[in-house]
Formats: C-alpha cells, sequence, structure tokens
C-alpha cells in the first residue's frame, strides 16, 4: 500500500469534472478550406486543472532563441542518438519471448519487448527541428496550424506500454525487503535476491565498477551468437540482422544452465529469475536510459521481478514524463547538443515538414464510432476504453527515479484534435506540481489513475475538416511565435504538401518493418509493412506474427 496524499490533496481533487467534454455551439475555422463556418455543435475537452482564464501568453521558443542568437546548437558527443549494438541482446530477447510470451502478454508489454528486437532509423536534423519547435511551458509542439503533442494515447497505442497499472517505484528495496521472502506471501518476489546476488557477482569482478549491459547479458544468456555486430550505416546486404522470429526454444543446453548454477538457483524458479534478469536489461537500456548509456540499474531489479509475475506497471506514464522532462531541459537551454549532418533531412527540410503538416491527419489515432458514444468512468470498463480515458484526462505525469522527483503537467485539452474533439483557446495551468516528496509523487499518480469519479465522457465520430474553432485560429494567428508565425498565411498562400509524409520505423536499412502497438498486440497479430531504403535493397527477412489474443475490449468500436 502507498502512502496517502499529502499536500497534493488540493491538486489531485481539481483533477476529476463530472464532464469531460462540454458540448457546445460556436463559429468553427476550417482549416481545409480555411472557411468559417457559423453558429456550429461542437464538443470541447475540458481541463479542470487550468483556470477559465484564457493563456493570452506570447510564446517564445527555442527556435526564436536561435533566430536572435541567443542560443546555439553545441558539436555533440559521438554517440549522440546513434544505434548502438549490444552483442548477444537480439538472441536474449528472441528466447525471453519464446519461452515467456503468455507472461509479457498478461503484464500488457509483449508489444513493446518485441519492438526493442529492431533498429530504428533517426534523423538529426529533425530531432533538433523538434525540439526548436517545443515549448516547454506548455509540453506541446508548435507548429503554424496550432499545438501538437505526444499523447499517453501515442505512448500505449504506438508504443505498446501500458497506462493503466501499478506505480512505478524504481527504487534499490530495503535489505529486510529482500530477505523477508515468502514464495506464497511475499514482500518481494524471490528472483529480486538473485538478481541482486549477480549483480554483486559482477561488481566486485569489475574493474570499473560499472555493470553494463554487456557483462549482465554474457552472464545471463549463454546461446550461441547467431547475429553480428551491425552499425548504423552498415549497407551490406549480407550483414547479419534480427529476423524477429520468435518460437518456443527447445530446452537448455548445459552451458545455458551456466548463470542458475553458478548461483544456486532451484529449478522451478529459473523461468522466472531468467525473464527478471532480461526485464532489468531492457528497463535499464529500452525504457527509461538514464545516466550513462547501456548500464543496468539496480533500482530496476524491484519492478522486474514484479514483471516476471505479471504485474502490469504503468510504463507510458513515467516514459512520457521523461520525454517531456528531456525536451523541456533542451529546449530551455542555451547551448543545446545536437547534430547538423543530416541523414535524410537537410535543416531546412525538416523544418519544413514540421510545417507543412496537414491538420486533417491529426485524428488519425483516435477512436470513432459511426454514432457519437457517451461513456460514464463507473470503474468498470475494459482495460481498453480504461487506457483511453486516462488519455484524455488533465493530469501531472510522475517519475520517481531512487530520490529524483520528476513531475510533468499533462495538458490534452491543448490538442484535443489528436482526439478528434474540436480545438478551442486553451486555459491556464492552475499552479505547477512541485513534490518535495513520495507521498506527493504517489498522489499525484493516484489522481491520474483515478476510476469510477462518474465522470461523463463522449466519444465523437470521425471528422477530417481541422476541428479548430474561429477563435482558437483568432487567438493563435495573435499568439504564436514569431518562429512559427511566418508559416500562419491565408488558403491562397499556402502550399499544400501533394502526398502526405509518412516516417517509417526500420529494421535495417531496406528491411521489413513491424508496425508493434498495444492495439494489435492485444487485438490482432502484428501488421508487417514493408519499407524501402533508398540505397539498399529489401532483405529477405521472415515474417513475425505475433501471439494473437482476445478483441473484446475493444468493446466493437473500430480503432482508426
Amino acid at each position: 500500500m502507498y502512502p496517502q496524499v499529502s499536500s497534493s490533496e488540493k491538486i489531485a481533487d481539481l483533477a476529476h469534472p463530472r464532464q469531460w467534454v462540454i458540448d457546445t455551439t460556436t463559429d468553427l475555422h476550417d482549416l481545409t478550406s480555411f472557411a468559417t463556418i457559423p453558429s456550429s455543435r461542437v464538443l470541447l475537452l475540458r481541463s479542470s486543472l487550468h483556470s477559465k482564464d484564457d493563456a493570452t501568453k506570447h510564446f517564445t521558443l527555442l527556435g526564436d532563441q536561435i533566430n536572435d542568437g541567443k542560443a546555439a546548437w553545441t558539436a555533440p558527443l559521438a554517440s549522440f542518438g546513434q544505434f548502438s549494438f549490444i552483442n548477444q541482446y537480439w538472441e536474449w530477447a528472441e528466447d525471453v519471448l519464446g519461452r515467456s510470451s503468455e507472461i509479457l502478454l498478461e503484464a500488457r508489454i509483449y508489444g513493446a519487448v518485441y519492438a526493442s528486437l529492431f533498429t530504428y532509423d533517426r534523423d538529426a536534423n529533425l530531432i533538433q527541428s523538434f525540439c526548436e519547435h517545443w515549448c516547454p511551458s506548455t509540453n506541446t509542439l508548435h507548429t503554424p496550424v496550432g499545438e501538437l503533442s505526444i499523447s499517453l494515447w501515442d505512448m500505449s497505442y504506438i508504443g505498446g506500454l501500458p497506462i493503466y497499472g501499478k506505480f512505478y517505484d524504481e527504487v534499490i528495496p530495503l535489505a529486510r525487503d529482500l530477505a523477508s521472502v515468502d514464495e506464497n506471501m511475499y514482500l518481494l518476489p524471490p528472483s529480486c535476491r538473485h538478481l541482486f546476488a549477480a549483480y554483486h557477482r559482477l561488481f566486485c569482478a569489475s574493474k570499473t565498477h560499472h555493470i553494463t549491459a554487456h557483462d549482465w547479458i554474457h552472464f545471463w544468456c549463454r546461446l550461441k551468437s547467431k547475429y553480428s555486430n551491425l552499425s548504423p550505416n552498415d549497407q551490406n546486404e549480407g550483414a547479419s540482422r534480427q529476423t524477429g522470429h520468435t518460437s518456443t526454444p527447445p530446452e537448455r543446453t548445459k552451458d545455458e544452465e551456466g548463470a542458475f548454477n553458478e548461483l544456486g538457483i532451484k529449478a522451478r524458479l529459473r523461468e522466472e529469475v531468467y525473464l527478471a534478469a532480461f526485464m532489468s536489461c531492457w528497463l535499464s537500456v529500452f525504457v527509461l536510459p538514464n545516466g550513462k548509456a547501456n548500464q543496468i540499474r539496480p533500482t530496476v531489479f524491484k519492478v522486474a521481478s514484479m514483471m516476471s509475475r505479471r504485474s502490469t506497471f504503468s510504463l507510458a506514464v513515467l516514459v512520457l514524463a521523461s520525454v517531456y522532462h528531456g525536451l523541456k531541459q533542451i529546449s530551455s537551454f542555451p547551448t543545446p547538443t545536437g547534430e547538423k549532418n543530416a541523414k535524410h533531412f537537410t535543416a531546412f527540410a525538416a523544418r519544413k515538414l514540421l510545417r507543412s503538416i496537414d491538420p486533417s491527419q491529426l485524428s488519425s489515432l483516435a477512436m470513432s464510432d459511426k454514432d457519437e458514444r457517451l461513456m460514464e468512468d463507473d470503474g468498470k470498463q475494459s482495460h481498453f476504453w480504461t487506457t483511453y480515458t486516462i488519455s484524455l484526462c488533465s493530469s501531472y505525469l510522475t517519475l520517481r527515479c531512487d530520490m529524483q522527483y520528476i513531475v510533468e503537467s499533462y495538458s490534452p485539452h491543448r490538442f484535443s484534435r489528436q482526439f478528434n474533439i474540436y480545438q478551442d483557446v486553451p486555459e491556464k495551468l492552475v499552479e505547477e506540481a512541485c513534490p518535495l516528496n513520495l507521498p506527493d509523487v504517489v498522489g499525484l499518480w493516484q489522481s491520474c489513475m483515478k476510476l469510477g469519479t462518474k465522470a461523463k465522457l463522449r466519444i465523437p465520430v470521425s471528422s477530417h475538416k481541422g476541428l479548430t474553432t474561429k477563435r482558437y485560429q483568432e487567438w493563435w494567428t495573435k499568439y504564436a511565435c514569431n518562429f512559427v508565425k511566418e508559416d500562419i498565411e491565408p488558403a491562397e498562400k499556402q502550399e499544400k504538401p501533394k502526398t502526405p509524409v509518412r516516417i517509417c520505423l526500420t529494421k535495417g536499412k531496406g528491411a521489413f518493418t513491424p508496425i508493434v502497438n498495444a492495439h494489435e498486440v492485444e487485438g490482432t497479430n502484428a501488421i508487417v509493412s514493408k519499407a524501402k531504403a533508398s540505397k539498399a535493397k529489401p532483405s529477405k527477412a521472415k515474417q513475425a506474427v505475433l501471439p494473437t489474443v482476445s478483441n473484446e475490449e475493444v468493446d466493437g468500436t473500430n480503432a482508426t
């Protein structure tokens, strides 16, 4: 049981109005035809964490500071944003996915773990331009058509990270909690103790006293190597790449049992410990990298052990908090770190991409139905609709890493078009949450996850007309930063893109691309699409099939 809310009670109580969506009538601005539609019925998203006063502040972004000579990009570290090959990780991930698929599905992380099997292209200029357009005070991306952002639903639907679950508490547990282990009634799973035993063994043998992912994998995974070192610039069609193919592995050989024998792990616990060890690596390297790259943090052992026993954690919340926090640090710093050489975009092309967003496509991930749908938060919704509801609610995203507390405001009413709800002038945040202790952090997280509030929520029908009120367009034209204002032009002056831009995540160069997200893992087989690279031919990788589970949670509603 976590401590109750203390000084954050006032903020937590504000977060749950009776009606999340307001049904009203106002003039609209159609961004597809740039025409005014008078006296139209609209649904507007509410936020009880924000005042009723309009946010009448003129915004200034990193891009403005760079243009004014007050900030500049500096030379990056050699490893900035680069792909890092970790020997034996792909072999270990395939083995775990084959052995523990049911547990990973129950913990709602199968798709996210599967996604770590592949390499993903990143473009330095595009990342740099994104940071220049990011507003750290609102946690939104500023574009000529208004504000956008990364939502909790994006983290779940695209990234496969669960929203609803247990509080992620990354901390080294007390010694008495590790010692007081009962395999039926336990404070911590017995696998946690074995993880610390392995870490202690590696720590004592290490000259640097830092346990890298390579050290950790080498100890736990004694499988034969299948994949050779692959650099991000590798154009060789014959290079050994992961296939994404998973199947039930054969019984372990004597060599593969080595780690269990060295630690004296009982036979009945070996699969659980093996999975917990892998989850420790996955959390440290892929989910929440912190500090030096590719190092194992013993603070993740507690959560990793609980995951190996099917516990679900709200990973989307902490990852988005970390993303917002990182973007805020970069966008607020006078000498941000970045790169000037692009893989696919020039600096000009990257900026142009972010300024040519088609507003009619913003709601492409939103849930919709043939008819407008009224839902009530009665605490009995399916997991699918529970996570979607949480994504629509303004809240504070929390992250606790040892003694570091990170809290970031989450304001979906500022980018409601991404949920197929009309965008109106946003309101000011009532107050920033500044937690001083763990009870405050947990209290804010509990408010974010709170269910059974009896609040009503309307799910609108699909629309592709821009979804903007007239007063929002007038407000944005007046208060948008100078950096993007130059592209806010009348319809006849705007140059519309001939074809929509689609960014694909690719596995190496010219290979099959598995599009893995939570909706597909929970409801259908994984969609595997082909992506052609400009300088390489498609590889002959096998098509992977994810386990199929019930689609009942979608409740008959089509996902757009």
